[in-house]
């Protein structure tokens, strides 16, 4: 499949009266000097990390004993059995035991005569480096001259043709956000380092080429565009490509070059992006962009590798604590779950650290990725949590990343607000229609700029959210390469904590009688009354009340070849207002009734609660307003897309209480655009 790449976000916790929601933020990578174990002269092993293995070797400890047993059980069958070249060279090297490396020799050397280095535009160079590399290095003084002449030979060759004599397509090569990118500093960093033990003519050219592409290009990348440790291709794509890159920082910091962990806040936030990715009871992924390997996405080693590299060389931090505790406990080991991978095992003896965890439920409830605009919030760190993820990308520029941007899902005790893309066979839907947004006929997926997150607030008691998708909605035709088939989409989200969402969309066609649709996704089939929906999935449930829109129909996804349904809606007045409640056991009940208002805006009363949109074009504040609702004691407003101070009156008759809003006033809203006042 082509093409990991990298993302943009930076972490960040909502203030909420002077506090960050549920305590202070990690350190991310900031506070650490880091590893600084001098090399050993030998891949991926600082002086330090051979002297700890040693160690381990010698007191029999549970990762050696693992790593051991299962060389043991598979390296003298033939292509190495369900073991690799890694797991025995490592072996051999710390036991002296030649039957090991002529194992791992035997099957180098097996990987140089059947692997194509240039396969897809150079993808596998880094997992024929690999191999051929540690075997070059951990089994150096079991190898013939022969053999390590040959080994550094093919090293120099695949390494000087995919970047000086390119053959392929040139994809990724130069691109700092693509998982090809990644495979290539992977790649490279083996075989460089492996050539300089060798004292290899050609090593110290390598060295310098990706240190000056890090240094040049993906630092000030991660910097920017993936602040905050996401990546934009998605939860799949992105595990593979940060394990490379945090591979090639690995063997750059073993042979004693810089400590690019400690040089980035990426990497402390790569951790905890991690930890806010996994839904509540920790056995599944945010379902972000393509899903390659497995449509549903559960946790699985790849998270376990990156964070465990992180954790071994950002130093002492609040990231590196939550990180030691991911691992410990989210991801505990390689050979658990659906994806068993024994072949990582030597990453235990290399990476494994000592120290005292942070646990999740130390860390605030919110989660800001700000460069790719992805917030998650959590009511909390138990199993029955409400865990809300909003999409706000503003840049789709990467091959596998979904064309989602305003979407959203919802966790409580399983999916409720699902993914499409989690019940499909292929994990590979980018259409906005198989995402929880609008769907807007003969809309195409090409990388597209748009807006994206352009307002967030959080406190205890709601989170608001404005998202603007205009721009992912476009067609090609024969005037130009792509037009527009709306001049607005926009979100209003208001997350009315613990269990309830509602959503306000505005929508304008170019095109007269352009089919627009709203799309919420279940994994099971809804029951539709009237303006309401109902489903239930695993140990939970999801109610909707469309309040502005046509009657909604459920539907299943089979035209996005998904086992999932929908609850979908038309609208013919530029306008979606709804109302979405989870539950545990079951759909909750939820009755929401539409405000009367005089002015430019639109809003609904849900339980103890009201909240209110502009209708003017792109959330624009409205003027002066007023609007009627049943009489509520205590009842909270709240009122978005304000500006500046205002003033709020209420006035209650015969069961009903008017509303009236006017500018300049005792009340101010905040710098998102958000007024919350008491009835």
């Amino acid at each position: 499949m082509h093409k990991f790449a990298l993302v943009a976000a930076s972490w960040g916790f909502i203030a909420c009266g002077g506090e960050m929601a549920g305590g202070q933020p990690p350190a991310g990578g900031d506070a650490a000097p880091g590893d600084t174990s001098p090399p050993s002269g030998l891949v991926l092993l600082t002086q330090d990390r051979l002297a700890s293995m040693k160690a381990k070797v010698t007191a029999n400890s549970a990762e050696w004993q693992a790593l051991k047993k299962n060389v043991d059980t598979y390296y003298k069958q033939a292509q190495l059995g369900s073991t690799s070249v890694e797991n025995a060279a490592l072996v051999g090297l710390l036991t002296g035991d030649r039957g090991y490396c002529d194992a791992a020799a035997a099957e180098a050397t097996r990987v140089m005569s059947v692997n194509n280095p240039a396969g897809d535009s150079y993808l596998g160079y880094p997992d024929a480096m690999m191999p051929v590399a540690t075997t070059l290095s951990w089994c150096a003084t079991k190898l013939t001259t022969d053999q390590r002449k040959a080994y550094a030979t093919y090293l120099d060759k695949w390494t000087n043709e995919l970047w000086y004599n390119n053959q392929g397509s040139g994809w990724g090569l130069h691109d700092p956000g693509n998982n090809y990118h990644m495979a290539f500093l992977q790649g490279t960093a083996f075989a460089a380092y492996a050539l300089k033990g060798e004292g290899h003519a050609n090593a110290q050219k390598y060295i310098d080429l990706i240190t000056s592409d890090l240094d040049s290009s993906v630092v000030p990348y991660l910097d920017s565009r993936a602040v905050g440790g996401g990546w934009l291709e998605g939860t799949n794509y992105g595990e593979v490509a940060k394990l490379r890159l945090g591979d090639a920082l690995s063997v750059i910091l073993a042979g004693g070059g810089k400590n690019y962990f400690t040089g980035s806040k990426f990497f402390g936030d790569e951790i905890l992006f991690g930890v806010y990715q996994v839904q509540p009871a920790n056995h599944f992924l945010f379902p972000a962009g393509d899903m390659a390997r497995t449509s549903n996405m559960q946790v699985n080693p790849y998270e376990r590798a990156y964070i465990q590299m992180s954790v071994a060389a950002i130093g002492d931090s609040d990231a590196r604590a939550v990180g030691q505790w991911y691992v410990a406990n989210v991801v505990p080991t390689f050979m658990d779950g659906d994806f068993v991978w024994r072949e990582a095992l030597y990453r235990d003896l290399v990476y494994k650290v000592d120290g005292a965890p942070k646990a999740e439920s130390d860390l605030p409830f919110v989660y800001w990725s700000k460069g790719t605009g992805w917030v998650a919030v959590r009511t909390g760190w138990d199993a029955h949590a409400t865990n809300l993820t909003i999409m706000g990308t503003s840049v789709l520029d990467q091959s596998h990343g979904h064309f989602d941007t305003s979407s959203f899902t919802i966790w409580r005790d399983g999916w409720q607000a699902a993914d499409a893309v989690t019940y499909s066979k292929s994990g590979l839907l980018w259409d906005p229609g198989a995402h929880n947004m609008l769907a807007v006929a003969g809309a195409e997926n090409r990388g597209a700029q748009t807006p994206g997150l352009k307002h967030f607030a959080d406190d205890g008691a709601y989170s608001y959210a404005q998202i603007d998708a205009t721009g992912i909605y476009v067609h090609r035709d024969t005037k130009s390469d792509a037009s527009p088939l709306a001049t607005e989409v926009t979100r209003d989200l208001v997350f009315l904590k613990p269990s309830t969402v509602v959503l306000y969309d505005r929508f304008a066609t170019v095109a007269a009688g352009t089919q627009v649709t709203w799309r919420l996704h279940t994994p099971e089939k809804p029951t539709v009354t009237g303006m309401s929906a109902t489903a239930t999935h695993e140990g939970g449930g999801v109610a909707v009340v469309m309040v502005v829109g046509d009657a909604p129909q459920a539907v299943q996804d089979t035209d996005l070849e998904s086992t999932a349904w929908r609850i979908q809606a038309t609208s013919g007045s530029g306008r979606f207002l709804a109302a979405v409640a989870v539950g545990s056991g079951g759909a909750p009940a939820l009755t929401a009734t539409h405000i009367q208002a005089t002015g430019d805006v639109d809003g609904l009363a849900v339980g103890g609660d009201v909240v209110v949109f502009s209708r003017l074009a792109r959330g624009a504040p409205a003027a002066a307003f007023s609007y009627t609702v049943p009489t509520v004691s205590g009842r909270v407003h709240t009122l978005v897309d304000l500006s500046g101070s205002y003033d709020v009156q209420f006035s209650a008759s015969g069961g009903t209480t008017t509303v009236t809003v006017k500018p300049s006033g005792s009340k101010t809203a905040s710098a998102d655009g958000v007024l919350r006042v008491t009835e």
